[in-house]
């Protein structure tokens, strides 16, 4: 009985210090994912616009600029509106590599560097915003991501086909 009585408070214990805290890191994690992701999407979709040579794939970098400096704007002011916290866009380590090594590439990598790493960027982002969208904490924020899903998987699609 003492060895039941051991094993319910142990897992009540973990529930009630885990719980909170994984919510909330949950939210917090979504803020800094998204807003790197949008910066990534525009600095990266910059370099592409420039140096591209296909008119196709030069659209497409010029609406993912467009198309996701119009989302940080919306982004911010969610949070602004929600009072979450925000901090500046800061881009991770491997997507300043994507930048750099789309910057350095030769003119027969270019395009497919940037459309493998544009495809491989936009899973990773509907993944998290279906993901937070069902469920996220806020419930301002999890509007948001819903609200933003359709275009993310719309440019996922696009970069399909040009892929």
């Amino acid at each position: 009985m003492l060895r039941l009585w051991s094993s319910v408070a142990v897992i009540a214990v973990a529930l009630a210090v885990s719980a909170p805290a994984f919510a909330v890191e949950k939210t917090e994690d979504f803020i800094k994912k998204t807003a790197a992701a949008n910066l990534f999407e525009v600095e990266h979709s910059k370099v592409a616009a420039q140096k591209a040579v296909s008119p196709a794939v030069k659209t497409f970098a010029a609406k993912m600029v467009a198309d996701h400096t119009k989302a940080k704007a919306d982004f911010e002011a969610t949070l602004k509106t929600a009072n979450l916290a925000y901090t500046p866009a800061q881009l991770e380590n491997d997507q300043l590599k994507k930048i750099d090594d789309l910057v350095k590439a030769n003119l027969a990598d270019l395009e497919k560097d940037y459309l493998k790493a544009q495809k491989d960027a936009h899973q990773d982002v509907v993944g998290m915003f279906k993901d937070y969208a069902k469920d996220g904490e806020n419930a301002q924020l999890k509007a948001w991501a819903s609200k933003m899903l359709p275009d993310l998987e719309a440019h996922l699609a696009e970069v399909d086909k040009l892929d």
